[in-house]
């Protein structure tokens, strides 16, 4: 019933009636293509196997669903084909919420957006875990990546970003700085201080916030907003590799869960709950496999089935499946 109730009183703030005339974000993890399994347990099973054991308890064609009311969840996300830009998804914020005004502040505090690769900050990131007992989401359990031998080590020598070995299922990390002339994190001289990150983890078309967290003793200081914004600002400006192109959802749990405190920043951020229909991309009826293979001569060289890699990516990359016909 907590779930329930607390399903129907956030609806009603949204002012949406019920779960029924929720919009349907359509979504595909992409576990089935020729996905880098080097890893122990790959990455590409990990994030897809996670998203969809989530999916699938809110897809409305599951036939076996759940009987447990709190496994009944309404996706949280920001469906990105509605901002064809961010200067658009700015202008949408900017009638509802204060993001703008405190990514300001953050801003003239000297606060800066940067990637990063989570093993040179870890002694920051565990500060920042640490600096709050309490959450609004709770902190994530990692049992592969954040564990806590991996938090309480010292960074050795400074990693380069890595780029991913595939570019359907990945993690970035994204962070908000603070300048300080020669801080060091273990052996590493970093020069700066990490306040607030983001774990971002990619499934397909979609990538969700594995984590969004930031130091307690800065959270007033609007860090949290301008790292928010500038996501946004990075997956809605044109992708700059081919791993950031074809996304189209930006999630962040459910509706359910969660103190009103995160519910009410996700409303602002525009999150909007969701259905989910699980699908695979249907190939269109003139697809010749040949033809795919000779247009695209880098998924022939991965030895890719030409099928299964236009359903999962080649659509959402707008690659040729035959030859352009030209008007003379």
């Amino acid at each position: 019933m907590l779930y329930k109730d607390r399903r129907q009183k956030r609806l009603a703030q949204l002012n949406l009636a019920s779960r029924d005339a929720l919009e349907i974000a359509q979504i595909s993890c992409a576990l089935n293509i020729g996905c880098d399994r080097s890893t122990s347990p790959s990455l590409c099973i990990r994030s897809s196997l996670s998203y969809e054991h989530f999916f699938k308890q809110s897809d409305p064609k599951d036939h076996n669903p759940p009987q447990k009311t709190e496994h009944h969840v309404t996706l949280m996300a920001i469906d990105l084909k509605q901002y064809p830009d961010y200067i658009t998804y700015l202008k949408a914020i900017r009638k509802y919420s204060f993001f703008e005004r405190k990514s300001k502040k953050a801003l003239k505090l000297g606060f800066v957006f940067a990637p990063f690769h989570y093993e040179n900050y870890l002694p920051d990131i565990q500060a920042i875990r640490e600096s709050l007992k309490w959450r609004a989401a709770g902190l994530p359990k990692d049992p592969y990546v954040l564990t806590s031998d991996v938090l309480q080590s010292q960074p050795s020598h400074f990693k380069e970003i890595k780029i991913p070995h595939c570019d359907l299922h990945w993690e970035k990390w994204f962070g908000i700085f603070q300048s300080e002339p020669n801080y060091r994190q273990g052996q590493v001289i970093s020069h700066q201080k990490l306040l607030a990150y983001a774990r971002i983890r990619r499934a397909g078309n979609t990538v969700k916030y594995a984590e969004l967290i930031g130091h307690f003793e800065y959270l007033n200081s609007g860090l949290m907003a301008l790292l928010h914004l500038e996501i946004m600002r990075y997956f809605l400006e044109s992708p700059t590799t081919s791993a950031d192109y074809g996304i189209e959802y930006l999630t962040y749990n459910n509706l359910e869960r969660g103190a009103d405190g995160l519910f009410f920043w996700k409303r602002k951020a525009l999150f909007r709950p969701h259905k989910i229909e699980l699908l695979e991309h249907q190939l269109p009826t003139d697809f010749d496999p040949k033809q795919y293979l000779d247009l695209n001569p880098d998924v022939a060289h991965a030895k890719i089935d030409p099928a299964e890699h236009y359903r999962q990516i080649g659509h959402l990359e707008q690659r040729l499946y035959k030859p352009l016909i030209t008007k003379q």
